[in-house]
C-alpha cells in the first residue's frame, strides 16, 4: 500500500509539473471580445474587457503594425475608423502574457481558409 500511494503521488506531482510547463510554452493568448468590451482605443493602447467578469485592463500595443481588419494589417488611422463605427461584432485580442501588451488587435472574425496573420506582410495598409 505504501509503495501505490507513493508511486501515486509521484505521478501526480509529475502531472502538476507537465500541467505547469505547458502553460509556459504559450507566451501569446487570444481573448475574443464582443465589440462593447472594447472600451478605449489609441496609438499607445487599449482599455479592454478580456472577459464578461474581468475587470477593465489597460495594455500597451506593441506597435501599430499589430492592427488588423481580418486577415489584412491595416492603418492606424482605418483601426480608429472601425473602434468608432463599431461595424465589426467580434474582435480579437492576442495579449502577450510576459509582456502585458497587445501583439494583435483584430477586427473581425478570420475564416479558418483565410491565411494565418502570422504570414501576412505585418505592414500597414494606408
Amino acid at each position: 500500500m505504501k509503495h501505490f500511494l507513493l508511486s501515486t503521488g509521484l505521478g501526480l506531482t509529475m502531472l502538476l509539473a507537465g500541467i505547469a510547463q505547458a502553460q509556459n510554452l504559450i507566451p501569446v493568448v487570444e481573448y475574443k471580445i464582443p465589440k462593447q468590451d472594447l472600451l478605449a482605443f489609441s496609438s499607445q493602447g487599449i482599455s479592454v474587457r478580456l472577459c464578461a467578469d474581468c475587470a477593465v485592463t489597460s495594455l500597451p500595443l506593441e506597435s501599430v503594425r499589430v492592427l488588423h481588419e481580418k486577415s489584412t494589417p491595416i492603418s492606424l488611422e482605418r483601426a480608429t475608423e472601425l473602434f468608432v463605427s463599431r461595424n465589426y461584432n467580434d474582435l480579437s485580442v492576442f495579449v502577450d502574457r510576459y509582456k502585458s501588451s497587445v501583439v494583435i488587435l483584430r477586427f473581425g472574425i478570420v475564416s479558418e481558409i483565410e491565411d494565418p496573420i502570422a504570414e501576412s506582410s505585418g505592414q500597414p495598409v494606408n
